[in-house]
């Protein structure tokens, strides 16, 4: 009996043993496949910030080139304002000085 009672330790030993061995393979197992979803997951996320930010700084672009040709097309306005009102207070000094050389008509 106690030969038995050796033998069933050393069999719940052996089991116990060989269950530990499978734990730990099966956790280096589900390591190794979480490194490497965690790199997939690194490199997929990183591809999408390159697109976010290429996408985001097109649209930055294009935003600032609007403004620009909306200043620009305003600063035209302003000058070819500014320049018919002086164009027109020239025409009067012209007025006014062939009144003067010539008459008044």
């Amino acid at each position: 009996m106690a030969n038995e009672l050796v033998q069933s330790i050393k069999d719940a030993e052996a089991r116990a043993a060989s269950i530990k061995d499978e734990a730990a393979a099966e956790a280096q197992s589900i390591i190794l496949s979480a490194e490497k979803a965690a790199k997939e997951l690194e490199k997929t996320s990183a591809e999408e910030c390159r697109s976010y930010a290429e996408t985001h700084l097109k649209a930055v672009e294009a935003d600032a080139q609007k403004a620009y040709d909306t200043e620009i097309a305003q600063g035209k306005r302003r000058a070819e304002k500014y320049a018919e009102n002086i164009l027109n207070s020239t025409d009067m000094a012209g007025e006014i000085v062939r009144r003067i050389v010539n008459g008044s008509r």
